[in-house]
């Protein structure tokens, strides 16, 4: 009689500095860890109600009946490698062998659970089936919760042997790796750099050597170029392209410079070295100024009171003019002011008009006065103050005189007292018992403005006194 026999791993615990303590354990191996079990490999091994580490120290047979007795290793995470890293690839020295037995025995299980499912739920309730419900019911809970509490021990016992497996790789593989690879990096990249640069100084002598041949191209830089100089990029190739971004800025000045807005297109070419986009620029930039400029006279055309205000212009044959005001012909100095009338908006904006200045009167650049013009009175703000000579000899005719008293309207036309003027004295003679002898007779000069009452109320204060006049005129 044959007796069948199974493998068994011969294993020792480890301590907290991770060596092999204690006696011997035997473990079932599972089938198909048979190949991958060997003396010095790792592994986790179920331990009452938690998992420990433990190491392969042997490898033997039991008997069929003997191994009922045995935990197997396939009801765990199988984690090792071998102590000979000689013999064993990177790849082969962590692993985790034991997950596609996990998932079979959990498939196994599942089948098992199906079929209590099943049972369960095709008693019918009645009194006595819901009692055998309930029973089923707390039945699968236990089992709910005893693969929950196995889910939960192997988990915590992975965590606490993947950590106590970190320190060991940080510490002997990836922390050498690491450094080494920034140690080379850094070889490396002075290297290339070295070479990256001896290239560059190259490429930037044949540049400026290249740049001589043209006199009026003074505002190029080697940056400008956009070159990338690596360390394979070919270098005759490096030099064309300079050679043809200078051609191409050659040609670009060479079409600028028969434009007829060179040097504008030139402050606008300069920055970005785009000849179409300058010239588009500019032309467009000329055109917007061109509508602003026209939008500008359309505007002042449209407020501008030249209808109401502008003096009239003067035939070639003019019949009898108007004489010009004494007191203009004797003084070229007297003073003008210029003022402006209000648009339709309110605002004082447009052409300047003149207007004489009464002596003895003070007025100020922002006043607003109530002046007289061809279309009746209307108000003005003075914008400045100037003399005749400033006023074309054609329009001195015609200039008006500015009123003393900005509300002439607003109180009653004062009475006129002798102390307002200074009358010529005589001292009699004989001439003057003679009642035949001419009157004697005077000039006098009296600044009178505006209205028709005032002039009246002067002739009547001149008859109170005695005094006869012959004629006034307009000075």
């Amino acid at each position: 009689m044959t007796v069948e026999k199974k493998p068994v791993a011969m294993v020792h615990f480890l301590d907290d500095n991770g060596k092999p303590t204690g006696h011997d354990f035997p473990y079932l191996i599972p089938k198909h860890l048979e190949e991958k079990c060997e003396g010095g490999v790792m592994v986790c091994v179920p331990l009452k109600e938690t998992y420990v580490s433990a190491i392969i120290v042997d490898l033997t047979w039991t008997s069929y009946l003997s191994a009922s007795k045995i935990k197997s290793l396939e009801s765990i995470a199988f984690i090792g490698g071998s102590t000979n890293m000689k013999t064993k690839e990177p790849s082969e020295l962590i692993c985790v062998d034991a997950l596609p037995t996990i998932e079979a025995r959990l498939e196994a299980e599942n089948a098992l659970i199906a079929e209590k499912i099943a049972n369960y739920l095709s008693i019918i309730p009645t009194k006595e089936g819901i009692q055998s419900i309930k029973a089923g019911r707390a039945e699968l809970n236990n089992m709910f919760k005893e693969f929950e509490g196995q889910r939960i021990r192997l988990n915590k016992a992975l965590d606490k042997q993947y950590d106590d497996f970190l320190v060991p790789y940080k510490k002997n593989i990836s922390a050498p790796l690491i450094d080494a690879e920034s140690r080379l990096k850094k070889i490396v990249d002075e290297y290339e750099d070295a070479i990256k640069g001896v290239k560059e100084a190259e490429i930037r002598e044949y540049f400026a050597d290249y740049l001589l041949n043209y006199s009026n191209i003074d505002f190029l830089t080697f940056e400008r170029v956009g070159l990338n100089v690596t360390k394979t990029a070919n270098t005759e190739a490096l030099k064309k392209q300079c050679a043809d971004f200078v051609d191409r800025v050659s040609d670009d000045l060479e079409m600028i410079s028969l434009q007829p807005d060179q040097a504008e297109i030139l402050v606008e070419y300069i920055p970005t070295l785009n000849a179409a986009q300058a010239i588009t620029t500019v032309a467009a930039r000329h055109k917007v100024i061109a509508a602003q400029k026209a939008a500008i006279e359309a505007q002042r055309a449209a407020y501008r009171p030249a209808p109401m205000l502008a003096p009239e212009p003067i035939p070639e044959e003019m019949p009898n003019p108007e004489p010009v005001p004494e007191a203009i012909v004797e003084s070229a100095l007297q003073k003008i002011a210029r003022v402006r009338f209000p648009n339709e908006e309110g605002e004082f904006r447009g052409q300047e008009y003149s207007y004489l200045l009464p002596e003895g009167s003070e007025y100020r650049v922002g006043e607003i006065w109530e002046v007289s013009t061809k279309r009746g009175k209307t108000d003005a703000q003075i914008s400045g103050f100037g003399t005749v000579e400033d006023v074309p000899e054609r329009f001195i005719p015609y200039l008006k005189y500015l009123p003393k008293s900005k509300f002439i309207d607003d109180f009653a036309i004062p009475d006129f007292s002798p102390d307002d003027f200074e009358f010529p004295a005589f001292e009699p003679g004989p001439e003057e018992v003679n009642e035949r002898a001419e009157p004697k007779t005077a000039t006098i000069k009296i600044a009178v403005v505006d209205t028709i009452e005032r002039i009246d109320a002067l002739l009547e204060m001149l008859n109170q006194l005695g005094y006869s006049y012959r004629e006034i005129k307009e000075g």
